[in-house]
């Protein structure tokens, strides 16, 4: 795993953080033109309070998501904490130097008006492949797949443990299955970390209900039905 080599450029009103190794074109258009990029990419998600799309760039493709400032009490609460896309840094680096496979963050811009945070950019690698929860309820996993797909997922879950972290929003939706069967946890802006593991159990079993609830796991005849006992047998929860 590569270190992060930081470069950071600010005005009053703007912060942008990113990895040396981000493309100097793709630099300059985030910090010109960010919704740009935004309107220009492939939507890969939209919801009230975030847009998610990817950027088919020369060096390849990238995700690109910008987070919304929100109302007024929103704002406030910004003055002083880190904004979503600067925690999905930071938690995102985190996690990518502790060996989870999670998509690599690349880059961070923030816009303020005087002290509030009123969005916020992030940039990550873009890791092709479908959901889990889209794989098992919509496609035909033999046995054998299911199997290394929850063994793969009580890893992750296993070193979170480890790390003191808890997800947040650890459901099927959110780990990301790429072409070659390797399963990968996004969305790491919710994350929290403890710094005693007995306070983190309430959290952790939320997170357990997540994933293991009935409605992520469909039971087909041609295939493999995945089951809390799966997980558990694999090292999970």
């Amino acid at each position: 795993m590569g270190q992060c080599l930081e470069t950071e450029r600010r005005t009053f009103n703007r912060v942008m953080r990113w990895d040396a190794s981000v493309p100097p074109e793709l630099v300059e258009r985030m910090w010109c033109d960010p919704q740009g990029l935004l309107a220009g990419g492939t939507r890969l998600q939209h919801k009230p309070s975030c847009t998610v799309v990817r950027i088919d760039d020369p060096a390849g493709p990238w995700v690109w998501k910008h987070h919304v400032g929100g109302g007024l009490r929103r704002l406030r609460r910004a003055a002083t904490a880190c904004s979503p896309a600067r925690k999905a840094w930071i938690d995102g680096w985190f996690l990518h130097e502790a060996g989870v496979p999670t998509p690599r963050p690349r880059a961070v811009l923030e816009r303020r008006v005087g002290p509030f945070k009123t969005s916020s950019y992030f940039l990550a690698d873009y890791v092709p492949g479908r959901s889990l929860y889209r794989l098992l309820r919509y496609e035909w996993p033999s046995e054998a797949v299911v199997r290394e797909l929850a063994q793969q997922t009580a890893a992750i879950w296993q070193r979170l443990d480890e790390l003191g972290v808890c997800h947040n929003d650890f459901k099927t939706e959110n780990l990301l299955v790429d072409p070659q069967g390797k399963v990968w946890l996004i969305d790491v802006d919710r994350m929290l970390r403890f710094p005693r593991r007995d306070q983190m159990r309430q959290r952790q079993a939320r997170d357990a209900a997540d994933l293991l609830h009935e409605r992520n796991w469909r039971r087909n005849p041609g295939g493999g039905d995945f089951s809390p006992r799966d997980f558990e047998d694999a090292g999970g929860a």
